[in-house]
């Protein structure tokens, strides 16, 4: 089977970036030869670029609205038809280039070289800072990418383009708990996500918390899969931290997610659709409550 090159049908969004970074907010230099794309000032149209090219320019990212109680909010809606590719292997942040950490299709370059060969390598980084010379020699000699050919995207997560790359991480989360539960997620043929965009916080530190409530107690998934399994597993709400907001929770462990328990990384709902017995169900509900503390909002009356 041929596989599609990510970083390739990446590249039509670095155009774009080339072509419009001043209206987009995003900030041009180079390094070493290498292309960065600063997008710590972008607004939304830069933050759903920036979430695309996590996803690998295969899946499309857009903005749409969410009520939560009575008030309604900003919302980053998904949909992909290459799950695992694009969510999964591309999208999940499971690469650390010392502080920094990096999603997009230069990391399957490095991860699957003999599937992925590319002359080109394109990465986004969760970072409040730049890439450095030796992030970039790191990069090139782990993807085999010469410098000149590597285009870096950064933005930190307390900043609106790192809320909504974050919310737009609703599916990929679905699919990592499916995968931790031992069903075969090559069996989710596509899947469409919804989350709301947490405000931008005043640290680092919150910042990762609310936009973890914000797939935690707000993220809704639906699934067209192949192969049955008990999904009512997957929701948030299976996990023994349910019902607290995620600044408590992270701050017991000092903020080393790695020891946080993994059930509770997940949306807060999941809807499937078996597509070869037709079943349709839906498990886990929207949590209003801990979503507007979290957020900071009152109920309006």
């Amino acid at each position: 089977m041929n596989k599609i090159n990510l970083n390739d049908s990446t590249y039509g969004l670095i155009e774009e970036l080339l072509g419009w970074s001043d209206e987009l907010g995003v900030k041009l230099k180079e390094r070493l030869g290498a292309s960065i794309f600063d997008f710590s000032a972008g607004g939304y149209e830069a933050g759903l670029i920036f979430s695309e090219v996590c996803l690998g320019g295969v899946s499309t990212v857009g903005l749409t609205e969410m009520n939560i109680s009575q008030l309604r909010l900003p919302a980053v809606q998904i949909n992909t038809g290459l799950p695992v590719l694009s969510c999964y292997k591309c999208q999940k942040a499971d690469w650390k280039i010392e502080d920094k950490i990096a999603s997009g299709p230069a990391k399957l370059v490095r991860s699957e070289k003999e599937d992925f060969v590319s002359d080109i390598g394109i990465l986004a980084l969760e970072s409040a800072e730049e890439p450095d010379k030796d992030d970039i020699r790191e990069i090139s000699n782990q993807c085999g990418v010469d410098p000149s050919d590597l285009f870096i995207l950064y933005a930190p997560v307390d900043s609106l383009v790192g809320s909504i790359q974050v919310a737009a991480r609703v599916i990929e989360t679905s699919l990592f708990k499916l995968d931790a539960l031992g069903y075969d997620i090559d069996n989710v043929e596509s899947a469409f996500g919804t989350a709301p965009i947490p405000p931008v916080s005043s640290s680092e530190k919150i910042a990762l918390a609310k936009t973890n409530d914000s797939i935690i107690y707000g993220g809704s998934v639906n699934l067209n899969v192949k192969e049955d399994f008990d999904f009512s597993k997957v929701p948030s709400d299976q996990s023994s931290f349910y019902g607290e907001k995620m600044e408590a929770v992270f701050s017991r462990f000092d903020y080393k997610l790695h020891e946080v328990d993994e059930d509770v990384f997940a949306p807060a709902k999941i809807v499937v659709n078996n597509l070869d017995n037709g079943k349709f169900e839906s498990y886990g509900k929207i949590n209003n409550e801990v979503l507007l503390d979290s957020f900071g909002l009152k109920e309006e009356s």
